[in-house]
């Protein structure tokens, strides 16, 4: 799980270190009179949208072991729900109607599998030229994450949003 990953990282401090880092972004920037430019980024419906197709490559790509793969993907294939309108049955008892995009909510696996399935995002982020330096040859930050909200970090000279 990227370093970036706040929400459900083994040994993180959940929202205490994305806070410290971005104080500490702030004190930096504030003292040393640079620029900075930052978004916050929140998926709405976050574990509603993301396609279940997606959720299997994850696993793919992150190696999960082959049962636990075949495991995960019959549950997901199985997923339905009914409609149902003042206690009455809006749907046939045979007519289920497919999830085919989200996550459970409310399990211990959902929030891991949600944030691993951001996590290439993270990669191509860290991999990329945006970010702001805390000082020159340090370490640069890209980003941070907790669970579905993202804030992005740039010096001016390369800007957060680009080909928009």
């Amino acid at each position: 799980m990227s370093r970036a990953q706040n929400g459900c990282r083994g040994g993180g401090r959940g929202t205490k270190e994305p806070l410290l880092i971005d104080a500490v972004i702030g004190k930096v920037v504030k003292r040393n009179r640079r620029n900075l430019s930052a978004v916050w980024i929140d998926y709405k419906k976050a574990f509603d949208s993301v396609p279940h197709t997606w959720l299997k490559r994850v696993l793919e790509l992150y190696k999960v072991e082959c049962t636990v793969q075949d495991f995960l993907g019959q549950c997901m294939g199985q997923w339905s729900t009914i409609l149902c309108h003042l206690g009455q049955r809006m749907t046939a008892a045979e007519n289920h109607i497919r999830i085919r995009k989200g996550i459970f909510q409310g399990d211990c696996l959902s929030p891991i599998w949600f944030c691993l399935s951001l996590n290439p995002l993270s990669t191509v982020l860290e991999g990329s030229e945006r970010g702001f330096q805390l000082r020159k040859g340090g370490t640069k930050v890209t980003h941070l994450f907790y669970m579905d909200d993202l804030k992005l970090f740039s010096s001016p000279v390369a800007p957060i949003l680009w080909n928009c």
